[in-house]
């Protein structure tokens, strides 16, 4: 799914079974930051209560927020899963 596209990313009504009941692991390549990647990522944490680890891979030369600020909004995400691991990877070029 390409998330960072200037179409603004919409959740879906509904939480696919895949999400809520099925996944425990999910790594999001190629974030940049912008407001559908962390839309994506809030509704992941949201929803998947089975999830044990979110890692965010990005490369900081296509980040459309500040470093600080992203992981500001990440952390500030709140998780269904209390056991769930997020992890940040920055991508130098």
């Amino acid at each position: 799914m390409n998330t960072s596209s200037t179409k603004e990313w919409k959740c879906p009504i509904s939480v696919p079974e895949c999400v809520s009941s099925h996944l425990r692991s999910c790594t999001v390549l190629n974030f940049q930051g912008s407001r559908n990647d962390l839309k994506f990522v809030a509704y992941i944490l949201q929803n998947g209560s089975l999830l044990r680890n979110m890692k965010i891979c990005f490369a900081t030369y296509g980040m459309l927020l500040k470093e600080s600020l992203i992981i500001e909004e990440i952390s500030s995400c709140p998780s269904i899963s209390p056991s769930c691991k997020v992890s940040i990877e920055f991508i130098s070029s």
